[in-house]
């Protein structure tokens, strides 16, 4: 919790952001990957075992596949930083993440790629974000389907709805955005681990 306050200040802030600073032409940079450290080299049985699942994929599996893995512009994680994943990612690993951290012993979940640092927790994790960002995907855009209709509807009795639907919004949001960010990580790890091995 120390350090979240200390983030919180404004040289705290300022330092981080002097840590983030970057030219425009970076967000696309092919040279900035950012890992997941600690994860042990995967066997040449891993990596056939990845490669193989990720070549048979059914049809279902590809469309999934198109939406929830990360884009050109998502892979260098400048976009998300720049949208404040880190202070968000921060705030939710220093309050919610320390309770989880004690529940979860270990186990990979979608805070944590657990004691098992390899490709399969990796993609365990993965699968994890997929599940998480599902969901609260789902709750975002029905939040922010109903505050269109309380614009619409016009009511000035409606307004106090207003801000506890913004909030919970723009929490979603930026729970979504962590995953993504989370994710993008993930991949790049594991294909820098896969092409250490070639």
């Amino acid at each position: 919790m120390e350090s979240l306050r200390s983030y919180l200040t404004i040289e705290g802030w300022r330092k981080d952001w002097n840590q983030t600073r970057y030219d425009f032409g970076d967000f696309f940079s092919k040279n900035r990957r950012p890992k997941i450290g600690g994860i042990i080299d995967p066997s040449e049985i891993e990596i056939q075992e990845y490669l193989d699942n990720r070549n048979n994929r059914k049809f279902l599996d590809k469309i999934e596949e198109a939406h929830f893995s990360p884009k050109f512009f998502e892979k260098s994680c400048r976009v998300y930083e720049a949208l404040g994943v880190r202070l968000v990612k921060k705030v939710i690993m220093n309050t919610v993440g320390k309770n989880r951290r004690k529940t979860d012993k270990g186990r990979t979940t979608n805070y944590f790629v657990g004691n098992n640092r390899n490709i399969s927790s990796l993609m365990e994790y993965d699968k994890r974000t997929r599940e998480n960002e599902l969901m609260h995907g789902f709750i975002f855009v029905c939040g922010i389907g109903f505050i269109t209709s309380l614009y619409f509807i016009n009511d000035i009795s409606l307004i106090p709805m207003y801000i506890p639907a913004l909030g919970i919004t723009y929490n979603e949001g930026n729970i979504v955005m962590l995953q993504r960010y989370n994710r993008a990580r993930a991949y790049n790890t594991i294909e820098n681990k896969i092409s250490k091995k070639d």
